[in-house]
């Protein structure tokens, strides 16, 4: 790394991840560069450098905080491929980039007009992972209905798709939802995998609770959809939490699902929820939140998903009471713990 130029580098690293390799002196060397490798590299290099951190989910601090400050420059001279795969890195890691998204955000005309529909499906994905609202890239997709056809590879439909239920832009780009959907329903059964069925089935969910009717899943996909199983197993501490609920006489049960007969059972179920009173308690993993673009610590910012949920919830009529697993680290006594649970919900408005 020391004796070499950024593209070499940036091609070696690449190389280990699309092997799914890791090399840990090598990627630890190029962190402990990052400063000299973003200045001197070109977009291409410093998105092959992100990309391979991404793919392999190592932690580098130092690498994306400088790519972050050079996020305009990224954006301006990099094609829309290198944009949207930088983009896609500080999602899949769930890296805080208001910067990078910013000045994509900035450059939507461009990058749909000039970007392939992989591109524009990853940047739109990266949005709705991160929950970063953007007007500007789905206004002009809306404007350019024919860069995604039936013709188009089912990823990048479905996250699409997914993009538009989670930001909340269902009803304002209902034209083009409605256009993503029927290429999707027309699609060959058999080339939906897992991640493209969970897509459609949550698309379908949000997009009803705003209150946009979507044309039934075929029926030959559906059954294949009800082929996926959902892993309900609770945490230890969301069994503490659901213990302590029954202890202050909050009568509830866990795992329970919002909607009846859902076509996959047990998707976006509510971790502790009583049916009568539409009370539903979340307990908030770490996997809720982003991470901090300069120390890639666990921050209290949600992410997309678990804005969208409780959203979808409360469209449904449920009061919604979230409890972050950083706040319950902090009361590790039983007595401790009843005070914060109770103080908890009678601030939300629930009697015990």
């Amino acid at each position: 790394v020391e004796n070499g130029n950024p593209q070499n580098i940036a091609n070696t690293v690449w190389a280990f991840a699309t092997l799914g390799m890791v090399a840990p002196n090598l990627f630890a060397h190029v962190e402990r560069h990052a400063d000299w490798l973003v200045e001197n590299g070109n977009p291409q290099d410093v998105t092959n450098f992100v990309w391979a951190f991404a793919t392999l989910g190592l932690e580098a601090p130092n690498l994306f905080a400088h790519v972050e400050s050079n996020a305009k420059w990224l954006v301006e001279d990099g094609n829309p491929q290198e944009v949207a795969n930088t983009a896609w890195a500080y999602a899949t890691l769930g890296i805080q980039a208001p910067d990078l998204f910013l000045h994509i955000e900035e450059q939507a005309e461009w990058l749909v007009e000039k970007g392939s529909p992989q591109a524009i499906s990853n940047t739109a994905w990266a949005f709705a992972v991160v929950g970063y609202k953007s007007e500007e890239l789905f206004k002009f997709l809306d404007l350019h209905l024919k860069k995604i056809s039936v013709k188009s590879d089912l990823q990048h439909v479905t996250n699409i798709s997914y993009a538009i239920v989670v930001l909340d832009l269902s009803k304002k780009h209902k034209r083009l939802l409605l256009h993503l959907w029927t290429i999707a329903c027309q699609m060959d059964p058999n080339v939906f995998q897992e991640e493209n069925m969970r897509q459609l089935v949550q698309v379908k969910l949000f997009a009803e609770a705003d209150g946009i009717e979507l044309p039934e899943i075929p029926l030959q996909l559906q059954r294949k959809i009800r082929k996926i199983s959902v892993n309900d197993a609770q945490s230890r501490s969301q069994k503490q939490v659901s213990a302590c609920l029954t202890d202050l006489g909050f009568s509830h049960d866990v795992e329970v699902s919002p909607v009846d007969n859902c076509i996959i059972e047990g998707m976006l179920a509510i971790d502790m929820a009583c049916k009568e009173r539409r009370i539903a308690i979340e307990y908030d993993g770490s996997h809720h939140f982003m991470k901090d673009i300069k120390t890639g610590d666990i921050t209290r910012m949600e992410n997309g998903a678990t804005k969208a949920k409780r959203r979808f919830l409360e469209r449904l009529g449920w009061t919604i009471i979230n409890i972050n697993y950083q706040d319950w680290m902090q009361v590790s006594k039983k007595s401790t713990q009843m005070k914060f649970l109770s103080k908890t919900l009678i601030e939300s408005g629930v009697e015990l």
